[in-house]
């Protein structure tokens, strides 16, 4: 098994660890919450109307197994790298170079999906401004962002997660209010009875359920990034189990909780596809300013998740070129701490978004969703047998154990079959596969001469039970 390079003559800067518990833990959220609930649910209800909380509640526990075998590695190999580094130790150089592009790709992908978002919802208050400059802006905010020190992202964070908190907290609570008292919003079809009918729980038959699951597992992707966090945390045997354990109860809170509300609300034969079904809501209310408001916390919330994307993304592509599997000078931290040459590389390729919006402006989210459900699937089976490979070895019971191994493992990695099994029976899922092959090629490609590199690599480091 191989591991980073030793160091040379001079020490190469490490990250600083400024990131706090409450910190990593609303980057928890950060990159949970974005443009697939606020937009991408009108999809869902449209296509399977309340089967989209089955979908949820049916992705919520294997993803969460998932994270707990993420913070077993994290928490046995505290500070010595990521999960990338993990998954080349357990199984080796192919395993880790296609785990690590692989979710550079995704992460990619779901910024191009966020920001596209963004800069549409940006419209309402820049009409007269064109696109690729509201996009450049933004582009630029996040960018200071993930190059500053560790700890002012994770004050950003806090503040754009509280915003989107804030906006799924008050649609609960509308939906809430809406079983208690019905009469009182105006709303005529709020109603409780919303969330069987018509057509009861599953309106669209199995062929709707199974066409939401890649929205699902679409809108918990991104999750991984609380591995690449814990290493600039000050605490992570304190911060990660929170923050994983925290996962299941978000997951519960945001998108079952809010999905159920909008259901409440207003019945799934009303949901509209490309619309945001939070904004429908309100125009309905007809709340003054609700429009203008509930935009400048849909920009807020995407941004958010994007920063997020961006901060993850970033340390993986570092942590590759440490393992002279990218170009060595995406590698380099900057003064405070921060991999500066791989946010900018990240950032320069979300910014093809607004190249793929002007070429294929209709089937470029659904592209994109199926592109990141297949990209994450495979790298989730490779972090659940990376975890497998070392629970095998000897030393006892690590630190954060994933509980019933291994009947947990072969059940994440049954979903995973399962999902992908499922999109496969989608008519654009060849090509979708066939994108994805391509792109992993070109990265491929474009590594090969970095093998002459040449770097020295130890063996893995001696795991903390």
């Amino acid at each position: 098994m191989t591991a980073p390079p030793t160091a040379t003559r001079r020490p190469p800067r490490t990250s600083r660890r400024g990131l706090s518990v409450r910190q990593l833990e609303f980057l928890a959220i950060g990159s949970a919450i974005g443009s697939g609930l606020f937009v991408g649910s009108s999809q869902g209800l449209h296509e399977a109307g309340p089967a989209l909380l089955v979908a949820y509640a049916v992705c919520a526990l294997p993803i969460y197994l998932i994270a707990r075998c993420l913070g077993e590695l994290a928490l046995a190999y505290p500070g010595q790298g990521n999960f990338v580094d993990h998954v080349r130790w357990q199984l080796g150089r192919r395993a880790g170079f296609v785990s690590g592009w692989s979710f550079w790709l995704a992460l990619v992908l779901i910024g191009m999906a966020e920001l596209t978002a963004a800069s549409l919802l940006a419209r309402l208050w820049l009409p007269q401004v064109p696109q690729w400059i509201v996009v450049a802006l933004m582009l630029a905010m996040l960018l200071a962002f993930n190059t500053a020190p560790a700890s002012l992202f994770g004050t950003a964070e806090i503040w754009m997660s509280s915003v989107k908190i804030a906006a799924i907290a008050v649609f609960v609570l509308l939906g809430l209010l809406a079983v208690a008292a019905p009469r009182t919003l105006g709303l005529e079809q709020a109603h409780l009875s919303n969330l069987w009918r018509p057509g009861g729980l599953f309106p669209t038959g199995w062929r709707g359920f199974r066409s939401v699951l890649p929205v699902a597992l679409f809108s918990f992707g991104g999750f991984e990034l609380i591995s690449l966090a814990a290493a600039e945390t000050a605490d992570p045997d304190r911060a990660l189990p929170r923050a994983i354990n925290g996962l299941i109860v978000r997951f519960v809170i945001f998108y079952l909780g809010a999905t159920a509300a909008l259901l409440v609300l207003l019945p799934w034969t009303e949901m509209v596809p490309g619309t945001s079904p939070f904004v429908v809501v309100l125009q309905r209310l007809d709340v003054p300013f609700a429009a203008g408001l509930l935009d400048l916390v849909l920009i807020t919330a995407v941004l958010s998740s994007c920063n997020a994307l961006i901060f993850g993304a970033a340390r993986a592509l570092a942590a590759l070129a440490r393992a002279a599997e990218a170009p060595a000078m995406l590698g380099g931290l900057n003064r405070r701490g921060a991999p500066g040459a791989a946010v900018l590389f990240t950032v320069a390729a979300i910014s093809l978004a607004v190249l793929l919006n002007l070429v294929i402006p209709r089937q470029v989210f659904g592209l994109l969703m199926e592109a990141v459900s297949l990209i994450s699937a495979l790298n989730w089976g490779l972090i659940v047998l990376a975890e497998l490979h070392f629970r095998r070895q000897p030393g006892g019971t690590p630190r954060f154990a994933l509980p019933w191994t291994p009947w947990t493992n072969l059940l994440a990695l049954a979903f995973i079959a399962a999902v992908v099994a499922v999109m496969a029976s989608d008519q654009g899922f060849r090509l979708v596969v066939v994108l994805v092959l391509a792109a992993l090629g070109v990265l491929a490609a474009l590594s090969g001469p970095l093998r002459l590199q040449r770097a020295t690599l130890h063996e893995a480091p001696r795991p903390r039970r």
